[in-house]
Parts: C-alpha cells; structure tokens; sequence
C-alpha cells in the first residue's frame, strides 16, 4: 500500500512539473505580448501621431491586408484620412538646426535657381542610390581587396604620397594622373560590382530609332552590363 502511494505521488509530481513549465511560459508570453501593444500605443515615439491604434497595437492588420491584396486601397485610405501625416510635401519648407544632404538642394527653392518637386525628387533618387549606398559598397570592397594585398596597397599609398604634398594638391585634374589608383578603382569595380544587375534606359520623350527598329516614348530598354556579369 505505502509502495503504490509512492508511485501516486510520484506520478502526481511528473505531470504537474511540465503543466507548472506550461503555465509560466504562456505567462510570459501573455505579459509581453500586452507589454508590447501598450508600449506600441502609448510610449512609442510615433504613439503622438494620428492614426488608428489597432494598426499600431500589433502588425496583424498588416499582414492580413498584405495577404488579402487590398494592401495599396488600405494605404490610398490613409493617406485621405491623415494626409498631412503621411505625406512628405508638407515637410519640403520645415526648418531644422541639423539639415541634412537635402538642405542646400531645397535652399535654391527661395533663390533664382528654384526647383520644381519633380527635379528634387530626381536628385534625392540619383544622390541615394547613385551617391550613398553603391558608392560605399565600392569603396568597401576596393578597402577590403587592398587590406588582404598588403603589396597592392603600399604600391597604391607610394604613388599617392609621391605625387601629393598635401591634401590641398588633390583634385580631379590632378588626381588623373594616378594611373595605379585607377587600375585600382577598375579592379574593385570589376571584382565587387555594387550594381551587378541589368540597367534600363529610358527613351525620350519623342521615341527613337535603334538597329533600325522604332522604340516607343517613355519606353525602357535593358542593358546588359556584360563586364559585371564576366569577371
């Protein structure tokens, strides 16, 4: 009788072990999950925006509208019912103490050379794509390429230092004349290409004529960039 008391009471431990695991689990998952719907509503530091809270309390509606397909109608919404939020026009003449690359693009806005919205935003598009991110993937790998060819790299500083004085002697006309930094660039290009991808070109507005064959206005034609492609 004392042995299979035992074996109960044993049982009894078994199984309440993993329950008193699940319990506590479940807990804390409850716990964040409220945690976070509060601090996303009322301690975000978006929470001072207008907008709907359930959007903002968890990224469920998110996904079920992106599943649904009606992602673009629920964005076409937002921006009618809280355009001055949303949109980016109203930000063209706010004022900061911390400007950033855009700051001297918009202040020709007010001088002679004024800026039409759509010229601005071809020059952000070129200065973000063109002059941020491809630009530095270049020279990263151009660094990280020299860094692990410690004889290309010393050749490369020799000819820099013996050609400049100073930094004041760098230019662009001067600069030409580095004929091993411009191996080096074109090597880097071609080993770690930040564009590697075929680039569209767009057809003027009044068409044209290309092998002999008329390509319509504001047509794209895809040019294959073959040097990425064969390195």
């Amino acid at each position: 009788m004392a042995a299979h008391t035992g074996f109960l009471s044993y049982v009894v431990n078994f199984n309440m072990a993993p329950l008193a695991l699940i319990g506590f689990v479940s807990l804390v998952t409850l716990a964040y999950v409220f945690g976070t719907i509060i601090y996303n509503v009322y301690f975000h530091p978006l929470y001072r925006y207008p907008g709907h809270k359930l959007p903002a309390a968890t990224k469920i509606p998110h996904a079920l509208c992106s599943v649904s397909g009606q992602a673009h109608h629920k964005i076409l919404e937002l921006h009618q019912k809280f355009g001055p939020i949303v949109r980016v026009r109203k930000r063209l003449a706010s004022k900061t103490e911390r400007p950033d690359f855009m700051g001297s693009t918009l202040q020709k806005r007010s001088g002679s050379e004024e800026l039409t919205f759509e010229e601005l935003k071809s020059n952000a598009a070129i200065l973000i794509t063109a002059g941020s991110e491809t630009t530095a993937t270049a020279l990263s790998a151009t660094t990280y390429y020299l860094l692990t060819n410690p004889n290309a790299l010393k050749k490369l500083s020799d000819e820099i230092r013996n050609t400049f004085a100073s930094e004041a002697d760098i230019d662009m006309s001067s600069s030409q004349k580095l004929a091993y930094m411009h191996a080096v660039i074109n090597e880097g290009l071609r080993m770690y290409p930040p564009v590697p991808t075929r680039m569209p070109r767009k057809v003027n507005s009044d068409g044209g004529v290309f092998l002999g064959e008329y390509v319509p206005p504001d047509a794209s034609q895809i040019i294959n960039s073959t040097r990425d492609k064969h390195r």
